[in-house]
């Protein structure tokens, strides 16, 4: 299939999505989901609207040429910043049942879409509508998941030798994220995750002017993407020497990592991945200090938590990465990225989870 056809593929799904819940056109505002549709790289400020009869990108002068470069199988449409949504409006035909997506359409925008749009346009709310069809991917997606990956591996084996006590973490991540791009990542899915010391207890914690010690723990939760498609691992390492509380905790992970990885397989829900990992944990006293779901989908769903029912489905790529942080002293996360088959689950990283002693 040529790279127009797998957009038009895409749009064909969407629009059958459509009609099965009775809407006539849909307003694409989440720049992932435009990016997904079409292939346009900058949808911040560009409105996708999807009808039975083509599709319409409305972007503005500055992103113009771009969009013509990049996008596929719709039709591109420029307009000033004052003018965008009246633009958008000019293609919607009432009476029209009008799907849109309420987490990237602001109050205000949708004010002045009304004010524009004739009378009998409904709006209707479908937040996950597009984000479900990017659950399942296809094989070239996989492919690109892969080595967005291995471009993770190599940071973290090529920047190793140069971290060392006394750099801030501000200086780690950029040692790391400078070999990332230089290894081919053309950016990151999500700010990095470089927290050293007592600060990698927080699970989302951004790099400081903090410096790293003797003993501290090193958290490197990176995200690199190639081709626009992410990678999403975590490895933990020490600054030597090493307690023995270190060592523990972070082999009760590693343990806790492989019992979800077994339970990663099609038909099994994800709360059963997450139980795997949470039970080792919660048996050894430390179930306290994990309090996040055990993954989530790469680039779509599914949540891997507790309580959630959805089976895992192949070709699905989902993150385990259980962890444990402890205030005062510090935390540990490992986590790969990881792709559903039809018998288990393909781990899309090989750097070593054993820990490793800077």
């Amino acid at each position: 299939m040529s790279q127009a056809g797998a957009y038009e593929a895409r749009l064909f799904r969407l629009e059958a999505a459509m009609g099965r819940l009775g809407l006539d056109a849909f307003l694409v505002t989440n720049p992932d989901n435009t990016r997904y549709l079409t292939g346009f790289t900058w949808g911040q400020h560009a409105y996708l609207l999807v009808t039975g009869r083509e599709a319409v990108l409305v972007v503005r002068p500055t992103e113009h040429q771009q969009a013509v470069e990049e996008a596929c199988a719709c039709r591109v449409v420029p307009a000033d910043l004052h003018d965008t949504e009246a633009v958008v409006a000019r293609w919607v035909q009432a009476p029209v049942a009008l799907g849109f997506e309420p987490a990237f359409l602001s109050v205000q925008a949708q004010g002045l879409l009304r004010k524009h749009l004739p009378g009998g346009v409904e709006f209707v709310a479908q937040p996950h509508l597009v984000t479900e069809l990017r659950a399942v991917k296809e094989p070239w997606e996989h492919e690109l998941i892969r080595r967005a990956c291995a471009i993770y591996d190599r940071t973290l084996e090529e920047a190793i030798p140069e971290l060392a006590p006394g750099m801030t973490e501000n200086e780690l991540a950029a040692r790391l994220e400078y070999a990332a791009r230089s290894l081919g990542a053309d950016g990151f899915w999500f700010p990095s995750i470089v927290v050293a010391g007592a600060r990698a207890a927080l699970p989302h914690g951004r790099p400081s002017y903090y410096q790293a010690q003797a003993g501290d723990l090193l958290k490197i939760d990176m995200g690199p993407t190639f081709h626009g498609y992410p990678s999403d691992a975590t490895r933990t390492l020490v600054f030597g020497p090493v307690t023995t509380e270190v060592r523990r905790v972070h082999a009760l992970v590693r343990k806790a990592q492989l019992a979800a990885l077994e339970a990663c397989r099609p038909g099994e829900p994800c709360s059963r991945v997450h139980q795997a990992a949470s039970t080792i944990i919660d048996d050894a006293g430390y179930g306290r200090y994990f309090n996040h779901p055990v993954g989530h989908g790469v680039w779509g769903p599914p949540l891997v938590g507790p309580g959630v029912e959805r089976p895992l489905v192949p070709g699905m790529v989902i993150t385990v990465e259980p962890g444990i942080y402890i205030p005062g002293w510090g935390g540990v996360r490992i986590e790969d990225s990881v792709l559903i088959t039809g018998t288990g689950c393909e781990v899309l990283h090989s750097f070593e989870k054993d820990l490793v002693v800077l």
